[in-house]
């Protein structure tokens, strides 16, 4: 039970953050349940020291446990667009496409994918970071109670750590939109163009008008 727990924990933690944890992690956190206390505590330690503080928090970032996994995962985020149509295609109740339909994902969800897909875990928590940080799952974490699988049942419930971090990082979308609408250069405003002005006739320009008139009219 205390294995779950701390499963669950874990899932949460990296739910909005995409964390990068290898394989064998992903095992403790799912085998976890079946350890001795005294020898589960112990992994847990370890594994706990994988990872650096919490960005939202303290400003930090997540420390990547290798560089392949590091390089796996960036270029999983890369090719989040082409990929998340797959997603769509195999499970489109997991992965819809209109933003109001959208749930959050059991926890655990991203090894099931990678082991459907044949992507290592790095990649294809590169691929759903990009769906997890989108606005529409976000606010998917605040207005629902529990998380969905991939084909769509009910799954564990949304703790409150998970609706803290989707609002915190809803907070820090709004602040970008506006900083970037802050710096956006104001619009020229239309200056109109004034005819130019003529100087007045003079007396002599005004004769020599009259003079040309009159021979056109006597031609």
């Amino acid at each position: 039970m205390i294995g779950r727990q701390l499963g669950n924990r874990l899932g949460d933690f990296f739910d909005l953050h995409g964390a990068q944890y290898s394989k064998s992690g992903l095992a403790f956190a799912e085998s976890s349940a079946r350890l001795p206390r005294k020898k589960f505590t112990g992994l847990a330690r370890g594994l706990s020291k994988l990872y650096l503080d919490d960005p939202t928090t303290n400003g930090g970032h997540l420390r990547p446990m290798s560089s392949e996994h590091h390089i796996d995962r960036k270029r999983g985020t890369k090719d989040a667009r082409q990929q998340l149509a797959l997603l769509r295609e195999k499970w489109p109740v997991a992965f819809p496409a209109e933003p109001k339909s959208v749930r959050p994902l059991e926890i655990g969800a991203a090894g099931e994918i990678a082991s459907a897909m044949g992507w290592s875990l790095p990649y294809t928590l590169g691929v759903l970071a990009r769906w997890k940080m989108a606005p529409a799952y976000c606010r998917a974490v605040l207005a629902q109670e529990y998380r969905i699988a991939l084909d769509g049942s009910p799954a564990e419930a949304i703790d409150a750590k998970a609706k803290d971090l989707a609002a915190k990082r809803l907070a820090r979308l709004a602040e970008r939109e506006t900083a970037n609408e802050t710096a956006k250069p104001a619009a020229p405003v239309p200056v109109e163009s004034k005819p130019a002005e003529t100087s007045p006739e003079t007396p002599e320009q005004l004769r020599a008008r009259v003079r040309a008139s009159l021979m056109r009219r006597r031609a």
